[in-house]
């Protein structure tokens, strides 16, 4: 079974994990395109990647509108979130949501993107560590946790 990881916003990405290896299979940096002015998910691109990898399950992080956010922005995060879901809701047999605070407490993260590209780094080894070397690809790195959370600890599996 191979479950997705999504970290919706603009640097984020799709991870995908083979649930009984727990082996790191690919991942898509987000694909963005603008329409009207305004960037969003390419979801022809994301589809074509979701076919590609077989996925399965779609786990999305459940995010919220930060305070102090403009309205603008705002809503500019929520279309990334509804394109994302979406994406994830057409291409695969199961959906779900990981909480930040939830799956971050479980996996003994915070706020931290360098700490979350070093524990999938440990948690996948250096090979996996490829796609997320730069810092701005802490994205897919979270989107990796997203599926090793939801793989350990929602389903049950080690």
């Amino acid at each position: 079974m191979i479950v997705v990881g999504v970290d919706p916003g603009q640097l984020g990405g799709f991870a995908a994990v083979d649930a009984s290896s727990m082996d790191l299979i690919d991942t898509l940096a987000m694909p963005l395109m603008q329409v009207r002015k305004k960037v969003t998910i390419d979801a022809h691109a994301a589809g074509l990647w979701f076919e590609r990898v077989e996925a399965d399950v779609g786990v999305l992080e459940l995010v919220t509108a930060m305070p102090r956010q403009g309205v603008s922005s705002s809503f500019q995060f929520g279309r990334m979130f509804g394109a994302a879901e979406a994406i994830v809701l057409n291409w695969t047999l199961k959906q779900d949501y990981a909480i930040p605070s939830v799956w971050k407490a479980k996996m003994g993260l915070s706020s931290d993107k360098n700490a979350s590209r070093a524990l999938a780094t440990r948690l996948f080894g250096q090979e996996a560590a490829k796609h997320w070397t730069r810092v701005k690809d802490d994205g897919l790195a979270e989107a990796a946790l997203v599926a090793f959370y939801y793989i350990r600890h929602v389903m049950g599996r080690n």
